[in-house]
């Protein structure tokens, strides 16, 4: 046993090794130290061979590595990954837009997935999960400590597909076993006119098709005579992310902020200016509620703290109001390497930094705090807010759990 984990340290010691500099390549740094780089590689090379002659038991490279790999790369952050093949393929219909999943969202909790929201009507609803349960593994494969894409690609597939979880009830100590079904989702970004002449903004994705639905929508409502609200009240739904790209989510921004949003993305050796343009834009006026959760990621989070600090450039006419639960600061740019095998690694290419503070760094509090499960309670509390011009937060927090309000500080 002794021979066994020094051995299994070393290796692991020597695969964190191999991806610092497979990192240090990709982020663009210089490499003055190549031939270094290179003997570490042949290093590593010599030590796996050497554990797969000598070791007392047989062992499967590609079985026992996978996992090393996996916490190599979890290691440097929580937004890099080792995907293997069917992740990779599962992670590509993700940014696609077109998977089959079983309508769960969560996130990263105590080495497992911890559910925050399940789709009305999918088959992990049928099925009677609900927020908070624990997903322990999927088709008897732990998730525990897992990176958060390894847990939710894992529930991902690119055609229908029986999956078998193993989870851990809210309030329950016992697991249970269920089998679903994935199906096809697509998400897209809607508008709806709510009454009180509210138009309610689930954004999950930022894609194309949701900058161009939103600025027609937007337009619409603000210009179109026996439509035309002055100024516009908003909400904005930025649970259930689901991807996006970088130039979809620059244009659904300019959307709501009229000047130049002070927001970098600063990468191993420059820091890129993400809106260069100085012009100020015809932004209609707005009043804005925005609903976020744990399941509010990336680029979702990422226009969620642009809303909590707009700097100049806002064209809200007060402060937004946040209703929810903290995100958790899950912001980076990502970059998908193909390996040779099919499998593929996700790393971090850039972080962003917005009025020159990193947007990772912590996650965004609710200016009114309602639990997930309370989801009649959050939509109320946004109509009410917009209706009756309550005040936004700021010097008044309020936090309600089970629809009560447990508090009010001043």
């Amino acid at each position: 046993m002794i021979k066994r984990s020094k051995i299994l340290f070393l290796v692991g010691v020597l695969l964190f090794a191999f991806f610092l500099v497979l990192a240090d390549k990709i982020m663009f740094q210089s490499q003055p130290q190549m031939e270094k780089d290179y003997r570490y590689l042949s290093l590593f090379s010599e030590v796996v061979s050497q554990v797969k002659a000598n070791y007392v038991e047989e062992v499967d490279p590609k079985e026992k590595f996978t996992g090393a790999f996996s916490a190599m790369l979890s290691s440097l952050d929580p937004f890099s990954s080792y995907l293997d093949a069917a992740k990779t393929q599962a992670y590509g219909a993700y940014q696609s837009g077109r998977f089959y999943d079983c309508g769960i969202f969560g996130s990263k909790v105590l080495n497992y997935f911890f559910i925050t929201d399940v789709i009305p009507g999918s088959p992990a609803d049928r099925a009677g999960l609900k927020h908070g349960d624990m997903i322990k593994a999927v088709n008897d494969v732990s998730l525990y400590s897992r990176s958060f894409w390894e847990m939710y690609l894992s529930l991902i597939s690119t055609s229908p597909q029986n999956i078998q979880l193993t989870l851990f009830k809210k309030d329950s100590r016992d697991t249970q076993k269920i089998q679903l079904q994935t199906r096809l989702i697509e998400l897209r970004t809607t508008v709806t006119r709510i009454p009180k002449d509210i138009l309610l903004v689930k954004l999950p994705r930022f894609d194309a098709d949701a900058a161009v639905l939103l600025k027609e929508q937007l337009a619409f409502y603000s210009t179109t005579p026996g439509h035309k609200y002055n100024p516009l009240k908003l909400i904005i739904d930025l649970r259930t992310y689901c991807g996006g790209d970088l130039e979809s989510f620059k244009q659904i921004a300019n959307l709501f902020f009229k000047d130049k949003i002070a927001l970098t993305l600063k990468s191993k050796d420059k820091e890129k200016d993400i809106f260069p343009e100085t012009k100020e834009k015809n932004v209609p006026g707005y009043k804005a509620v925005v609903i976020i959760n744990r399941s509010t990621r990336m680029y979702g989070e990422l226009l969620a703290s642009i809303f909590k600090n707009p700097g100049k450039g806002a064209a809200s006419r007060r402060p937004v109001t946040f209703v929810g639960t903290t995100t958790q600061g899950f912001i980076s740019e990502l970059k998908s390497i193909p390996l040779q095998d099919g499998s593929s690694v996700l790393l971090t290419e850039g972080l962003f930094l917005l009025n020159g503070k990193s947007t990772a760094s912590k996650g965004i509090e609710p200016d009114i705090e309602i639990k997930d499960k309370d989801s009649e309670q959050i939509m109320d509390k946004c109509i009410s807010i917009l209706v009756e011009d309550a005040a936004p937060g700021g010097p008044t927090s309020e936090k309600y759990d089970n629809g009560k309000e447990k508090g009010k500080t001043q």
